[in-house]
C-alpha cells in the first residue's frame, strides 16, 4: 500500500456550517426532524453529485492539489519530532535511575 499504485481518483468535499440558532436543541423531536432533513439533503446532494458530477447545477469546484514536497516535508518533520519526543522520555525516564544507581 505505501509504495504500490492505485488508480487516480478524485475526492468531493461539500460542506454548509449552520448557525447554532438555527438547530432546535431544546426539543428532541424537533432535534430528531431537523437532522432527518439534513440527512436527505445530503442523500439528494450525493444522488445529483453522481449522476451529473455536480452537488449543485452549475456549482464549480475549486481543486486542491498536495506537492509532494510539502507531504515529504510534514513526514520529515512528524517523524523527526516523534525522534526526538522518544529521546525526551527516555532521558526524564531514566533520570530517577541514574540517581539511584550510580555508575562508578
Amino acid at each position: 500500500m505505501a509504495m504500490g499504485t492505485r488508480e487516480r481518483c478524485d475526492i468531493a468535499v461539500h460542506y454548509r456550517v449552520y448557525d447554532a440558532a438555527e438547530v432546535p436543541f431544546e426539543d428532541d423531536e424537533a432535534l430528531r426532524d431537523w437532522m432527518y432533513a439534513r440527512y436527505k439533503e445530503k442523500d439528494d446532494m450525493l444522488g445529483r453529485y453522481y449522476e451529473t458530477g455536480e452537488f449543485f447545477r452549475g456549482e464549480t469546484g475549486q481543486r486542491v492539489v498536495f506537492s509532494w514536497t510539502k507531504i515529504i516535508i510534514q513526514y520529515i518533520f512528524w517523524f523527526g519530532s516523534c525522534y526526538l519526543h522518544w529521546k525526551l522520555y527516555t532521558w526524564l525516564l531514566m533520570l530517577p535511575y541514574y540517581f539511584l544507581f550510580p555508575r562508578q
